[in-house]
This record gives structure tokens, sequence and C-alpha cells, in this order.
């Protein structure tokens, strides 16, 4: 909770001169996601203590990065009003895969036998993340109403 606080303060630094619509807040995102993937190596360590301080690391990473991707979302929509639409594809987008993360580690668990490729595809998710945030989030978003005829 303190480091994520901290991750926030610094990303409303981070825009504080260039303003909220430069979509800078991507770099923070990018950011926490690669920090979140340190779980890559958890199958490699031994220690409880370590493993647990990767496990906490990481989830450092995942908090910040939805708590800034709600902020990235609000600084780079133009017109408030397209705020609410947006925030719901992005919750409901979030809690589909949050529903379907535990059913593909267990078919994955299933299949190898263990949690190794469970934490590989979670940290390479994590890095192709990072990799979108970093490229297609670079400037503000404005939706077009359709005109009825």
């Amino acid at each position: 909770m303190v480091l994520t606080t901290g991750f926030g303060k610094w990303s409303d630094r981070l825009i504080a001169n260039t303003g909220a619509s430069s979509g800078r807040r991507r770099n923070m995102i990018g950011l926490s996601m690669l920090i979140a993937s340190v779980i890559l190596i958890a199958p490699f360590v031994g220690g409880v203590w370590t493993l647990l301080a990767l496990v906490t690391i990481s989830l450092t990473g995942i908090a910040s990065t939805t708590a800034l991707n709600f902020d990235l979302l609000t600084d780079l929509l133009v017109n408030p009003k397209d705020i609410g639409r947006a925030m719901g594809f992005l919750v409901v987008g979030g809690n589909v895969f949050g529903m379907m993360a535990p059913i593909v580690t267990g078919y994955v668990i299933a299949l190898t036998g263990s949690y190794n490729w469970a934490f590989l595809i979670a940290g390479m998710l994590l890095i192709a993340g990072a990799t979108i945030t970093l490229t297609m989030t670079r400037r503000p978003m404005a939706f077009t109403q359709a005109v009825a005829a």
C-alpha cells in the first residue's frame, strides 16, 4: 500500500510540468508493469522469504498499474462525458481477465505439473503489457458521435 501510494505521487510529479493530457503517465505504468514482471524469476528462487519479497514487489507493481491505468484514462479523454463509458470498458475487461487467470493457471499447472510456467506466462504478459502501454497511449482521445439521419 505504501509503495503503491508512492508510485501514484511520483506519477503526479512526473506530469506536473507537462500536464495530464501529455500521456506521460504511461511511463510510470510501463515501469510498474516491468517491476511486477519480477515474478518471472520466482521459479528460480529457493527461499520462502525471497519468494515472499518477489510476490510483494510484483503485487506492488500490479496495484500501481491498476490505479495508474485509471488515471491515464482520465488524463487522455478529452470529453469528461466519455469517462464513465471508457472506465466501464476498462473495469469489465480487467474483471474478465481476472476471472480467466485462475482458470488458465489451473490448466497450465495441470498440463505441466508445476507452477513454473504459470509464473513465466504471467511475467511475459506483464512485459507485453508494458510494451503496449509505452507504444500505444501517446495522445488524448476524442470520440465522435454518429449523427442520426
